[in-house]
This record gives C-alpha cells, sequence and structure tokens, in this order.
C-alpha cells in the first residue's frame, strides 16, 4: 500500500474521488484514511495511517479539524475502472501507459509514455489513469488539472 507524501498530496487533490468514495454508501472494499492532527498545515511525520472500516479517529484528538484522506488500493483503484470486462480494462490502462492497445499487432515498439512515467508505484499510476479516464484530468505535480 502506498503511503508516500507523493500518493497522499495526489489523493487529497482529486476532489471527485474523495467526494465519491468518502460516502459510505460508494467504498469498495475496506477503506484506508490517512489521518492529520488538527492544527497541522503541511505533511510530516505527525500524519499516520489508519486502516478502519470508518473513519479515521484519535481519541486524544476528537475535533471537527480533524481531517481525513481515504488512500485507495490498487485493487479499488482498478474496480473503479473495470469496463465491460477485465480484459478490455487492461487493454484501456496499457494504451494508457503505452500508447498502443495491448493487443496490438507483434512487432511493435513498445514504449511509456511520459506522462505515466513520473508515477513510482502502482496505486499512483492507476490513480492517474482513474482520473484521465473518467474526469480527463492530469497530474501536474502538484494538482489535477482538466485535459
Amino acid at each position: 500500500m502506498d503511503v508516500s507524501k507523493q500518493y497522499i498530496v495526489m489523493c487529497e487533490a482529486a476532489d471527485e474521488i474523495q467526494d465519491f468514495f468518502g460516502n459510505s454508501d460508494n467504498r469498495i472494499g475496506k477503506p484506508v484514511y490517512f489521518y492529520q492532527y488538527p492544527g497541522k498545515d503541511t505533511i510530516s511525520h505527525r500524519w499516520e495511517v489508519y486502516e478502519r472500516t470508518g473513519l479515521a479517529y484519535d481519541e486524544d484528538y476528537p475535533s471537527e479539524d480533524t481531517k481525513t484522506v481515504w488512500l485507495p488500493s490498487q485493487e479499488q483503484l482498478q474496480d473503479c475502472c473495470r469496463g465491460a470486462s477485465v480484459f478490455e480494462a487492461l487493454d484501456k490502462f496499457h494504451e494508457f501507459v503505452f500508447d498502443v492497445p495491448l493487443f496490438a499487432e507483434k512487432g511493435s515498439i513498445i514504449m511509456i509514455k511520459q506522462y505515466p512515467s513520473q508515477f513510482v508505484t502502482a496505486e499512483q499510476l492507476w490513480l492517474a489513469y482513474l482520473m484521465h479516464s473518467t474526469l480527463q484530468k492530469r497530474w501536474n505535480g502538484s494538482k489535477w488539472e482538466k485535459i
């Protein structure tokens, strides 16, 4: 599970994903939330990851200022991207990464596109794909931009 600062920032900035999946009726699988202590405005060692079936909380800091961010797992992101079949989803994902359909003719030269190569974990790559394919947004290194 990716809990890197980069993935946390990407998930936090994906407002549509947070709004949709923060609603307990829309959760897929067991959610993972990222908790920030009240009064802290930067990512630091004070952040802790909680895996729960409900919202993250800390008994020492019950406050309305508590901030949670859903960190979807790779499996949860893949479930969100499923089309008519798993093969269709894989084909579209492959084309997103390599600019060539998965089932292209043999002998094609396949190179990773520059945009997907910036992501260092599977969760980051699948989140970028989900945002691109469903919301037409790209990660610019600090926020999601409409394409």
